[in-house]
């Protein structure tokens, strides 16, 4: 791996002159620096990325990743997790074992060289390299915990690309019928389990904030998870558990009460309510 700084330039201008006055020549396509260079698609698959891009023989390239936007490649060493892969051609293969934290989200830039000019920064793609996408499930690598992305009640469409329809609000006996007709394992997520898909898209306080009583805070949108891989997720109620809360004054004894996460915000929910309350769920089974 090369570590370069991008070089200044200044561009050199051929003045002629001629009776009657000079004249002042268009600067030839080689003193000219390249068009930026879009990157077209990066694909995550259990080994690492694929970064794609057009290739073109009279142009170099140089891709910069890192766990927060970079907003000057020059200095690009002093944001998180940056790397410089310089003079590299598509398609790109990372592999997971090169990333520093494979649990936190990349965001991946392309600069165009040609000899010592360069192009300003392409497209920035945000990458999630902990993340598998199967179509209508995801490979959760940092947990090996495999998601629907659609929560229960929806359907996906693999020709929408998305999530269709309404969350079913349900209870644990209705949740519990509800998976036994989809059933290759998959079940109601614990505390924990629920709380690592949490994404706050700014990073504050954290990118995915599991310790509990953490959520993301108000700069943030909702929902609190990565939407282009769980689309159409609901967040007008809460999500149910598995895991059972236990009043510490011992109270509501002979009720079963779970926890709830609302992924509005990631927060555990204050308000508990007992069976047969109804909330929204997510399924998971381990990978």
């Amino acid at each position: 791996m090369n570590v370069i700084a991008k070089s200044h330039v200044s561009v050199l201008i051929l003045l002629t002159t001629a009776c009657g006055g000079g004249s002042t020549d268009a600067p030839q396509e080689s003193q000219r620096p390249p068009a930026a260079t879009s990157i077209d698609a990066v694909e995550v698959t259990e080994n690492g990325m694929t970064i794609e891009w057009s290739n073109a023989s009279n142009l170099d390239f140089d891709v910069y990743f890192a766990n927060e936007p970079i907003q000057d490649v020059e200095n690009y060493t002093t944001y998180d997790g940056a790397v410089l892969l310089s003079n590299v051609e598509p398609p790109l293969n990372i592999a997971n074992t090169d990333l520093d934290n494979l649990s936190l989200p990349h965001i991946i830039s392309l600069v165009t060289k040609r000899g010592s000019l360069a192009s300003s920064q392409s497209n920035e793609e945000l990458a999630f390299p902990r993340y598998v996408d199967e179509g209508r499930t995801i490979i959760d690598l940092s947990t090996q915990k495999v998601w629907l992305k659609c929560s229960l009640g929806q359907s996906w469409s693999e020709t929408e690309n998305t999530c269709v329809g309404d969350a079913a609000r349900l209870s644990e006996n209705e949740t519990i019928r509800s998976l036994d007709l989809i059933n290759e394992g998959w079940r109601i997520p614990t505390e924990d389990e629920l709380k690592s898909i949490v994404f706050c898209e700014t990073g504050k306080p954290e990118y995915f904030p599991t310790t509990k009583g953490i959520s993301c805070d108000e700069e943030n949108t909702s929902p609190a998870v990565v939407e282009m891989l769980f689309p159409n997720t609901e967040v007008s109620s809460n999500y149910r558990t598995s895991t059972r809360y236990y009043p510490i004054d011992g109270g509501a004894q002979g009720f079963r009460i779970f926890e709830t996460i609302s992924l509005a915000s990631g927060r555990l929910a204050t308000i508990r309510s007992s069976e047969p309350s109804a909330h929204f769920v997510k399924a998971v089974k381990d990978n």
